[in-house]
């Protein structure tokens, strides 16, 4: 699972949210493949952040609340119904 951030709209909220995410993955460890490395965009709108994860470990974030932006749940649980892999 790929998860992006085009755009920060709050820092101030952005700046609360990472106070909050420590205590978050110390209760629900996650299986991180990569975290806020270096990236190009050749043909879309920029992004500000990129983050892959374990599609189980997605599911996961979204039962237990972690991931909580609307079009990301609907996408990962219509996958999760939907899907055959």
């Amino acid at each position: 699972m790929i998860l992006t951030r085009e755009k920060t709209r709050s820092e101030s909220r952005l700046n609360e949210y990472r106070q909050l995410v420590p205590a978050s993955f110390q209760k629900h460890p996650g299986k991180f493949r990569a975290m806020h490395g270096s990236h190009r965009v050749r043909k879309a709108s920029a992004i500000e952040e990129i983050v892959i994860l374990e599609f189980a470990e997605a599911i996961a974030m979204v039962r237990d609340g972690r991931i909580t932006d609307a079009k990301t749940v609907a996408a990962l649980l219509w996958v999760e119904k939907f899907s055959s892999f």
